[in-house]
Parts: C-alpha cells; structure tokens; sequence
C-alpha cells in the first residue's frame, strides 16, 4: 500500500521520538549597555559648565599634548564663567605653543569675544592680524567676532567707529543677519550719538531715550552718568539694561543706589529685580522684592498684590 504524502504527527508519548530536553533556556535578547568612560573634553567641558574653569584647567595643565579642541574648551570655559582676561592669557599660552597647536575659527572667534568683554582693542587688533595670517579663508563667525569687537571696543574713541567695522564688513564674501545687525546697529548708535552732541536742549526725555536706544550698555551707562537729572525712567532704564545685558549683580547695585537717592521702586523695577534674582539664583533677593510688593500694593502686570 502506498504510504499517505502528508507527514505523519508524531506522538509525544513516542519512546523513540522523545530527545532529552538539553538545551538551555533561551537568553534574553536585551544586553545591559557597558558605562562609556568619559573622554577628557566631556570632563573639561562639565567643570566649566559647573562654574569651575580654573579647575579645568589644571586638569589641562596635566595632559602631555592637548589638542586644539581642548585648548579651544578652556578658553570657552573662561568666557563663559566671566574670566575673560583670564581666556586671553590663555590664548597667549596657546599661541606660544605653535606649531605643536594650531588655532582654528572657534579660537580666534572665542578670543576675540573675550576682546570684545574686556574692551582690550590692542589685542584685539593682534588677534586680527592672527587672523589675517593663519586664515586663508576666515569663516563667517570669525567675521561676526571680528565686527563686534572693533563696534564695543571703539565706543569711547574720538573718531568714527562706523568706518572701521565697515571696512572689516566690506572684506566679508558672505554675509549674514548678524553682520548686517552689527552694521546697522554701529551705525545707529553712531548718528544717533552725532544728533545727540547736536541737541541745544537736552531735557530728561531726551536723555532717556538716548540711554534706551543705544544696544551698548557702556554707552547707556556713560550717557546715564553724565545726567544731571534722573527721574525714574532714566534708573528703570539703566537697571533694564543691566540686566538684559547679563550684568546682574550692577543692577542690583544700581537699584540701592536709586533708593539711596530718595527714589521709589514701581513695577517695572521690581521686574527687573526679579529677572536679577533668578538670573544669579538668590531667592533671598527674590523673597525681599515679593515682600516689598506686599507692603505697598505695587500693581504688577495688570493685578495688585494685596
């Protein structure tokens, strides 16, 4: 008799069909990650962004041949914590280890920014002419640097800082919205300087609206300290642009001094002072400036604090 084409089942209480179940229990397919060790540049970088620069840099000092990456982090580093005179020592450093390390865009734009905080126009200028001659095609950040730090550093010089950051301008190939920015906002500040000279009468509303209108907060505070009278307009003002421009502890300092004087704090101080104490993380200030909003029922963003 023919046998059937399908395959017949196997029966499980079969003797012969039953194999001894050696096989190991099936393992799980997810594996545990391995830690990946942390390279040095995360290291550096996680000091600086904990507020301690100077102590990533003696984790620095004991590296045998840093790359420009690492030197370029330090130099951030500095900036970014306020020690720019400190990132500009360190650039000199840098650069006297040439040619064992070269400097890339992100040095020379670092560095001049840190030109640009310090207000230093001689290195500035040095670090130009680096530019110049270790850069064959300066990349357009190098060139932003570059205008910001010729447009602060030459607010208090006699001549017309508009002709020197458009010549830099002009040498630009590719230009972008922060280079015509930069452009405009020198040359704004420039005119509206020139009118301002040229006003026979200046009254408290024409100084306000030349502190408020200037994107250079030492050339608000200039104006600001020439004034020989202020009203509240002028400090809220000035305060403002303490704090927009980062200078949080002089704003502080500033609204002492306006009390001092016999001035009274309205809403848009306590905005500002607000603003301060959650820049710098001191909720004793800020608790100070909710109290003060109790005690005397200052409206605050259209309600009152009662």
């Amino acid at each position: 008799m023919a046998s059937t084409a399908l395959p017949l089942p196997i029966s499980p209480s079969s003797p012969t069909t039953q194999t001894p179940n050696t096989s190991s229990p099936p393992s799980s397919s997810v594996s545990v990650p391995k830690p990946k060790t942390p390279t040095i540049r995360s290291r550096l970088s996680k000091l600086c962004q904990e507020g301690q620069p100077h102590l990533a840099r003696q984790l620095f000092d004991t590296l045998p041949r840093p790359t420009t990456v690492l030197w370029n982090t330090i130099i951030i580093g500095f900036i970014c914590n306020s020690f720019p005179n400190e990132a500009l020592l360190f650039y000199a450093q840098m650069k006297k280890s040439y040619p064992r390390t070269k400097c890339d865009s992100y040095t020379y734009s670092s560095t001049l920014k840190a030109c640009a905080d310090t207000r230093n126009l001689r290195i500035g200028k040095a670090v130009h002419c680096h530019v110049l001659r270790c850069l064959s095609n300066p990349s357009r950040v190098v060139y932003n640097s570059l205008l910001n730090m010729y447009s602060t550093c030459l607010l208090d010089c006699d001549y017309s800082k508009y002709d020197v950051v458009r010549k830099v301008f002009d040498t630009m190939r590719r230009r972008n919205v922060v280079a015509w920015n930069t452009l405009v906002s020198c040359l704004a500040v420039d005119l509206a300087r020139k009118i301002f000279d040229l006003c026979v009468e200046r009254n408290t509303e024409v100084w306000n609206t030349m502190i408020g209108g200037c994107n250079f907060v030492d050339m608000s505070f200039e104006i600001f300290h020439k004034m020989l009278k202020r009203d509240v307009v002028s400090w809220n003002t000035m305060i403002s642009s303490f704090v927009q421009n980062g200078l949080d502890d002089e704003a502080l300092m500033l609204v002492y001094e306006m009390q001092k004087q016999g001035f009274k704090i309205d809403s848009v101080t306590v905005a500002a002072l607000l603003s301060a104490a959650s820049n710098i993380r001191n909720p004793h200030i800020g608790k100070q400036t909710h109290a003060y909003l109790i005690r005397h029922g200052i409206e605050f963003e259209g309600w009152t604090v009662i």
